[in-house]
């Protein structure tokens, strides 16, 4: 683990027959529950997972202009330069897959293939009523175990949570991970800014979109208007919920690792 940027750079050793897998996940950040899907990206390609700003041990800025787009993709550049990668691969999901869109458009050719999950084009006036909801929860000063427990409905398959002591279980492990409010508010500042419907067809290196069925952060007709922008394949991952990195990380990894070969030129 490094720090470079103020970012925390987590490089997983693996077979270099292919430019490093940059992963960009959503908050609270990659090891918080994702180092299970990071493990098996690792069996095929070294891994490269970059925290987001605000969360995982990363700077934690005052929510401003250090959460703008072009300044979080500038950082973002900055930890290929710092690890040596021209060209490289994007997995992004949730705000990471957020994140990545920003960053296919600002620097195309550092980026050869990207697949984005359980993400948005924009935020519409759906999407925008649960960030508000979710800026005045972190607003009112409540506690880390209380904020835990009103996100895990929007995060996990109610099939998922019914297991005997499955909220317990996460309810536990996501108390361990940073819940920083200033980096919370400045992600959900930057999430209300982010519209790139009109840009998203000059990304032409997303090869794949994933969508879970029952994803009730960017449910799955947001992913569709995504893949539909980007000219991209659309792929669904049934009863799962926004935390399919958690719940389906197998699948996720496995649909992953699938989309970027089939994108390769000759691949089969």
């Amino acid at each position: 683990m490094s720090v470079c940027a103020g970012l925390v750079v987590t490089t997983i050793a693996g077979p270099r027959t292919a430019p490093p897998l940059v992963v960009l996940p959503g908050l609270p950040g990659g090891k918080a529950g994702g180092m299970r899907l990071l493990r098996r990206l690792a069996a095929a390609r070294e891994v490269v997972c970059v925290e987001p700003l605000g969360s995982g041990g990363a700077e934690v800025p005052a929510p401003g202009p250090s959460y703008a787009w072009p300044a979080q993709v500038e950082r973002l550049l900055a930890v290929l330069d710092d690890h040596g990668a021209g060209e490289v691969d994007v997995l992004g999901w949730s705000l990471g897959g957020v994140w990545a869109q920003h960053a296919l458009l600002a620097a195309p050719r550092r980026f050869r293939r990207a697949v984005l999950a359980v993400t948005a084009p924009r935020l519409r006036a759906r999407e925008r009523a649960w960030i508000d909801h979710m800026k005045a929860m972190f607003s009112a000063g409540l506690a880390a175990d209380q904020l835990v427990r009103g996100l895990l409905p929007l995060l996990f398959a109610p099939d998922f949570l019914h297991r005997p002591g499955a909220m317990a279980v996460l309810t536990a492990h996501l108390e361990m991970s940073t819940f920083e409010r200033d980096g919370w508010l400045g992600q959900l500042d930057a999430l209300l800014e982010h519209d790139l419907e009109r840009e998203l067809a000059a990304a032409t290196a997303i090869c794949r979109v994933i969508v879970a069925e029952h994803d009730w952060l960017f449910p799955p007709s947001e992913g569709e208007r995504l893949a539909r922008f980007a000219g991209a394949p659309l792929e669904r991952i049934a009863g799962a919920g926004h935390a399919v990195w958690v719940e389906c990380d197998d699948m996720l990894a496995q649909r992953t690792l699938a989309a970027l070969a089939a994108s390769l030129p000759g691949a089969t």
